[in-house]
């Protein structure tokens, strides 16, 4: 049976080791392939396999260590064992992949890969670096995975009924589904993006600039004019779809707003600032969630208490903050953690802007710890200043009471989330749309210092941690440490036992795991998007909805 669904994206944290994925996006669709693959959900998925990875996050690939198939990756074949080729049209010239398949249960995530013989050494690296800062090599990216990974599942014989595209880049999809239906029924270009939309469901993930894939309409033109000649749909139409207006921009965002028959965000506040942003569309509410299973370290032992169970894993971390950094630190001490992609709306350094007061906490009776991780793109010359700014403050400030742990990846980050006191998460109210890492602590029993941002505006902060000030962030969260979360914390280490802090702990836990798990995000996908494409469709469903 055909999967239902082809979800497309641009990274997939499948592996540690595999470098498909930068960060929480990744993280997400790897937590909805696992899911979807354990609840037995028809799903394909389509990406790109990068040799190097992303930033200057260095894979065994790129240093000649373990092949793809020593890692768990099979490659594609046709008859006669031979690999499947892609070509591509780009600009005057084809271009080749290959593909790669990663097996999840009984469901398969296709990457496509360039790095071989039949293209020229340019071409090769198409696929070599995630979120590749060159345009010109961005759109030829973004041609593989939307047009190759249409022409691999046709090559394939699969035949989903939707399309999910997860962010813009992978937004050229849709010109072969056009392409495709003008084909299939011998209609027009306009009847042609009627009927797509019938099949497409496109997730907006972010509202920052940096997320919205612009390129110049003469560099889309140059990339493009073969491929648009080859389907015969005339560039200004193709134009047409994407430009934004008074400018010379083409925006795979707008493409992909376009032409999709069902748009979500990622939080309710998402949601709000979406509409305001796209006021022409209308756009669902689907907030993320995690994998409980990925995410849950809290041992299965019900002779213990969470706060127990949670010292456990407070005492994993520690032992690996001594391993990194040779700090030991008491595990009677309140850690507070902050571990993630490091741009600046995520405010890294909020709660060091005031480092004497801080100071004062960190060497005061009831003293508190620091764990900061996460990476910048080597292409983000603010990023890679504020990790810098961040390494110097606390060598020369805070040595003994913060560390930076710069082998952030999947493997370290559940240490952090379970073995934190504390999740700090910082971020200027309106950028984050979501904020899964805040969730990831909460499930492990960690309460949240927050500003009101992502999804942590649909519930009542104050119950599971403290929401701070949006606008004067850093006198507002060292005054909440001050006067409320250091007090409270060791309060609650002098008597455990139904304290206020184990109260918190426990509503925390049992939010994420009622409200905000992936198996809730895959039926929302499949009730509020997915099942009335298929009606449009004209598809029968049952009555319970057993189809899906």
């Amino acid at each position: 049976m055909d999967p239902l669904v082809a979800y497309f994206c641009a990274e997939f944290a499948l592996s540690e080791k595999i470098p498909t994925f930068a960060g929480g996006l990744g993280v997400l669709t790897g937590d909805l392939v696992k899911e979807a693959a354990q609840t037995k959900f028809p799903i394909v998925s389509v990406g790109l396999f990068y040799k190097e990875g992303y930033g200057n996050n260095k894979s065994d690939f790129s240093s000649g260590g373990d092949s793809p198939e020593k890692l768990g990756l099979k490659a594609v074949c046709g008859v006669n064992n031979e690999k499947i080729l892609i070509s591509v049209p780009v600009q005057d010239r084809m271009v080749f992949a290959q593909a790669w398949k990663w097996e999840e249960g009984e469901n398969a995530v296709f990457l496509l890969d360039t790095n071989i013989d039949q293209n020229s050494g340019g071409d090769k690296g198409i696929t070599d670096h995630l979120y590749v800062s060159n345009r010109e090599t961005r759109i030829k990216q973004e041609m593989i995975l939307g047009i190759g990974g249409f022409r691999l599942l046709l090559n394939l014989g699969i035949k989903p009924q939707i399309y999910h595209l997860n962010e813009g880049h992978c937004a050229f999809l849709l010109l072969s589904l056009i392409h495709s239906e003008m084909k299939r029924n011998k209609i027009s270009f306009k009847e042609a993006c009627e009927e797509v939309k019938k099949q497409v469901v496109f997730t907006n993930h972010t509202l920052v600039a940096a997320g919205q894939e612009l390129f110049s309409q003469d560099l889309i033109s140059a990339m493009i004019n073969k491929y648009a000649e080859e389907i015969e749909i005339p560039l200004s139409d193709i134009l047409s779809l994407a430009s934004i207006e008074n400018s010379d921009l083409f925006s795979m965002t707008q493409l992909a707003l376009k032409l999709a028959g069902k748009i979500n965000a990622v939080s309710g506040l998402h949601q709000k600032e979406a509409s305001r942003l796209w006021p022409n569309y209308q756009i669902e509410k689907v907030t993320n969630g995690i994998r409980l299973k990925n995410w849950d370290r809290i041992e299965n032992d019900s002779s213990k208490t969470l706060w127990k169970k949670h010292l456990d894993n407070k005492k994993i971390l520690l032992s690996y903050i001594e391993k990194e950094t040779g700090k030991k630190w008491d595990e009677k001490n309140l850690i507070f953690g902050w571990a993630r992609r490091i741009v600046p709306y995520k405010r890294p350094l909020a709660i060091l802007e005031d480092v004497e007061r801080l100071k004062k906490l960190c060497n005061f009776e009831f003293p508190i710890k620091i764990v900061f991780a996460g990476k910048a793109h080597e292409d983000d010359p603010v990023g890679q200043k504020t990790v810098e700014t961040l390494k110097e403050i606390i060598n020369k400030e805070l040595n003994e009471n913060a560390v930076y742990l710069p082998n952030y990846d999947i493997t370290v980050s559940p240490l952090i989330t379970s073995g934190c006191d504390v999740w700090l998460n910082t971020p200027v109210v309106g950028f984050e749309a979501c904020g899964t890492s805040t969730m990831k602590a909460a499930l492990n029993g960690g309460l949240i210092v927050s500003t009101k941002d992502g999804w942590l505006e649909e519930i009542n902060l104050n119950e599971i941690g403290w929401e701070i000030e949006n606008v004067d962030i850093t006198n507002s969260l060292l005054k909440k440490i001050e006067e409320e979360i250091v007090p409270l914390y060791y309060q609650h280490l002098a008597n455990p036992q139904n304290s206020s802090w184990s109260i918190k702990m426990e509503k925390a836990r049992k939010l994420i795991i009622e409200g905000y798990s992936a198996e809730r995000v895959l039926r929302e996908y499949k009730e509020k998007l997915y099942l009335p494409l298929l009606k449009n469709q004209g598809v029968v469903i049952s009555a319970s909805g057993t189809t899906l």
